[in-house]
């Protein structure tokens, strides 16, 4: 489970969230070991098709984007497992010899199988998770060691990340 140390908003987002109606709390709390493995879980699901539909979209159009870009770092918010994020790696190591790769997941468990996934057949790449929230822990990305000068960077929020963005109210 999160800590308040890991996370430290979460006392300001259970508040904002209980005064919600309906009540709610972001889902980024439930991703602990447990709630990682049961996403992980839901995703094999034939009755949850975004996972599916999101990698065949990224398939179609990872060459393209890699081709445009021309990235060496790829950042990602929110990984996850990064069951997708093996296909935009592809793409780039057809462009570089050395691709990298930056993941933000508030889930330890999940970024370990992330990079279980992606050093398979992958011996080039190098990178590294950080566990945090990407709408607050983004600034952590600038230690990386990658110079910005010198390596293009490319973040990417897929979109089952980023819809549970919102504004706070003031």
């Amino acid at each position: 489970r999160p800590s308040v140390e890991a996370v430290p908003s979460l006392a300001d987002d259970l508040r904002d969230g209980m005064a919600r109606r309906p009540r709610s709390i972001p889902s980024k709390y439930l991703y602990d070991e447990v709630g990682s493995a049961l996403f992980d879980r839901i995703c094999d699901l034939p009755e949850y098709y975004l996972t599916r539909v999101e990698a065949g979209l990224i398939r179609s159009v990872a060459g393209e984007v890699v081709e445009r870009v021309a990235p060496l770092d790829l950042v990602e918010l929110g990984c996850g497992t990064a069951r997708k994020t093996g296909l935009l790696i592809d793409a780039m190591a057809s462009r570089t010899p050395w691709p990298h790769y930056l993941a933000i997941d508030v889930s330890a468990s999940a970024l370990e199988a992330a990079a279980l996934r992606l050093r398979e057949g992958r011996p080039t790449l190098t990178g590294r998770g950080i566990v945090g929230d990407f709408q607050r822990d983004l600034g952590r990305t600038r230690s990386d060691g990658a110079s910005p000068t010198t390596r293009t960077r490319t973040p990417i929020i897929a979109p089952t990340s980023a819809s549970p963005c919102r504004r706070r109210r003031s």
